[in-house]
């Protein structure tokens, strides 16, 4: 719902006010108080299990109690902590012991909610654990719980939202690894910002359903995903505040030759056999709605939610997402 300077989020019965204007807000509050029973719980500090922080022109998202509780479930509150939360190059050898899988599934349940909403830095991971949610073993459940190891030690980390003077302009990174799973295909990845200097507003890592026969094409099929993502949060942005035009977003990855391919519009041998759904990059690309760049590997903040890595890239990627 929104009306001129007002924006109403609903879920099932929780409700966010958010106005320009504090006489807005409150016509809002009035209106809904005559038609519903509800309670008025002030400024926001606390909603769906992830905690607000308002400071000067900044906002802080984190999930701490949230996470306490769950170390608390599993047993883990004081357990040591990890600076990653898995293996560099993490493999699994599929001839471990079975698991309780009630128990494996209630762990890595518990660390999608929070790689869903505050904590980007899990969610290769979390997304690789996910895949063994029917038959786990003990290489699996170690791995899960080295993941809540790595969030004792991380609980209060927090997403932080900066009042920006310059005009929002949605930007976003994507990569690929090639042939990484167990099964030969490739992972894609991507993640976007309001900003070149906020932390990240959307994040996703996905196993491609098709195999690639080359990093070119790997890298090709994860631009798409990130297109489509792209074209989402135009379309929401405009929404939310109609009188701003979000005609285009920047998009950033690490193969010259992917970017090369949604460019040039020409059949080649090599990427002839790529399926026509992938192709669609290329009218937003001609169109300016997309604009395709290049950035080294080492800047690529889309590189934690394709692999493993290791200590060092990890901790500049993370640093990066959570601004």
């Amino acid at each position: 719902f929104r009306r001129q300077d007002l924006l109403l989020l609903v879920w099932v019965d929780d409700i966010l006010i958010a106005g320009s204007e504090e006489t807005s807000i409150e016509w809002a509050k009035t209106q809904l108080k005559k038609e519903f029973d509800m309670t008025d719980m002030g400024e926001l500090s606390y909603f769906l299990g992830i905690q607000f922080k308002f400071a000067q022109n900044e906002v802080r998202m984190d999930q701490s109690n949230y996470l306490t509780k769950v170390l608390e479930r599993f047993g883990m509150t004081n357990c040591k902590p990890r600076h990653t939360p898995c293996d560099q190059n993490l493999k699994f050898s599929g001839n471990a012991d079975p698991v309780e899988e009630t128990l494996y599934r209630g762990i890595v349940g518990s660390m999608i909610y929070l790689m869903t909403c505050t904590r980007p830095d899990i969610c290769w991971v979390v997304t690789k654990l996910s895949q063994f949610l029917s038959k786990p073993t003990t290489e699996h459940y170690a791995c899960a719980k080295q993941v809540l190891r790595y969030l004792n030690g991380t609980r209060n980390c927090e997403l932080v939202y900066r009042k920006s003077t310059e005009p929002l302009l949605i930007c976003g990174n994507a990569d690929s690894d090639w042939a990484g799973s167990e099964d030969r295909k490739s992972i894609s990845g991507h993640c976007f910002k309001l900003n070149n200097n906020s932390a990240v507003v959307t994040w996703k890592s996905k196993k491609q359903n098709t195999i690639a026969l080359s990093s070119c094409e790997a890298e090709y099929m994860s631009l798409t995903l990130a297109v489509q993502e792209g074209l989402f949060l135009i379309q929401l942005m405009t929404d939310m505040q109609p009188n701003c035009i979000f005609d285009h977003f920047c998009l950033s990855g690490d193969n010259q030759g992917s970017i090369a391919l949604a460019k040039n519009p020409v059949q080649h041998k090599r990427s002839k056999h790529v399926d026509v759904k992938f192709h669609f990059i290329r009218e937003h690309v001609k169109s300016g709605k997309v604009i395709l760049s290049y950035v080294p590997s080492y800047d690529n903040d889309a590189d934690v939610f394709t692999k493993s890595v290791g200590k060092v890239i990890f901790k500049r990627c993370v640093e990066k997402l959570f601004a």
